[in-house]
């Protein structure tokens, strides 16, 4: 917990030995006051109690569940005193850990009353053998929930949230990895969702690299007014037509000039060159790869440039 909520080296380094040093005298004096006591009979169930009023058992007892109070009292207000400043998977660890602590404090309370209970003479065993074992397995497994969520939940959503984005991109990447070279964005199936959306839209860009000389502004003109009139005439309650036009009409001029770069490296140059703006803007680039498979006007300007290509190869 000191390293997870981080500050100065030297700090984290000095609160670290000095709970190790503590915990080390713990453990010591439970070895010695065990070996100082008379424990004849193996009690795996009700030790606490059992062994409640005998000598040196009995100091040992204390001492080890004084220093688990101690662990965890400190434990909670470290947990609750930063509740307050932090937000996500942190904060979500963080109450797993007030719930687990929860689950904990009864525990404790149920063994403390238990003992107390043999030390004047009255049998309530059954709290520290019939209630205590559940509380504590419950204060266990949440608490183990607790310190693992901060850990594993940045890495889960961030590798979710790259799937999704990854699915999205698809058509766009299938049509733009043919273009380049193999290089580094080369995808493997074993390959984390992370790890396959970098690949993927290193492949994208290099496509794009290749394409650039032949984006035809022409054709980007001509798709942009066909969208524009499309989504006005359609009326989609929140859409944006000049937007959505802007991308439709950028896809239909990528779709084009990958009919020409596939030419067989005879592919003309245009007379005025387009941009693809689309392409650095991250909810942009899923509106094209969407564009591009499912937009009838870019699948219009891809057949009039392989009409083009045909009969320029006339």
């Amino acid at each position: 917990m000191i390293r997870w909520q981080g500050g100065p080296p030297e700090t984290q380094q000095r609160a670290a030995r000095l709970v190790l040093g503590l915990y080390a005298l713990v453990i010591a004096g439970i070895w010695v006051l065990f070996g100082l006591a008379e424990v004849p009979v193996e009690r795996t169930q009700d030790l606490d109690t059992y062994y409640a009023n005998t000598p040196c058992m009995r100091e040992m007892i204390v001492l080890y569940m004084v220093a688990h109070t101690a662990a965890t009292v400190a434990l909670a207000v470290m947990s609750v005193s930063w509740l307050r400043e932090v937000r996500g998977v942190t904060r979500v660890g963080l109450i797993l850990l007030v719930v687990g602590l929860t689950f904990d404090a009864g525990y404790q309370i149920a063994k403390y009353t238990a003992m107390a209970a043999r030390w004047n003479g009255v049998d309530w065993d059954f709290l520290s053998t019939d209630v205590s074992p559940p509380l504590v397995m419950l204060a266990g497994v949440t608490t183990a929930a607790g310190f693992a969520v901060p850990r594993v939940g940045p890495p889960a959503v961030d590798n979710l949230r790259a799937w999704k984005r990854y699915r999205l991109l698809k058509p766009l990447w299938a049509e733009l990895r043919t273009l380049r070279a193999p290089t580094e964005g080369t995808i493997r199936w074993w390959d984390p969702p992370v790890v396959r959306l970098a690949r993927q839209e290193i492949a994208i860009w290099d496509g794009v690299l290749v394409c650039s000389p032949y984006l035809d502004d022409h054709v980007r003109t001509t798709a942009y007014a066909e969208a524009a009139a499309s989504f006005v005439a359609d009326g989609t309650p929140g859409v944006r037509p000049p937007h959505q036009a802007a991308v439709v009409a950028e896809a239909a001029m990528r779709a084009a000039a990958r009919v020409q770069v596939l030419r067989d490296g005879r592919a003309e140059v245009p007379a005025r060159a387009g941009t693809l703006e689309s392409i650095s803007q991250p909810q942009r680039m899923v509106l094209l790869s969407r564009a591009l498979s499912s937009s009838p006007i870019v699948a219009r300007a891809r057949r009039q440039a392989a009409a083009r290509t045909a009969a320029g190869r006339d």
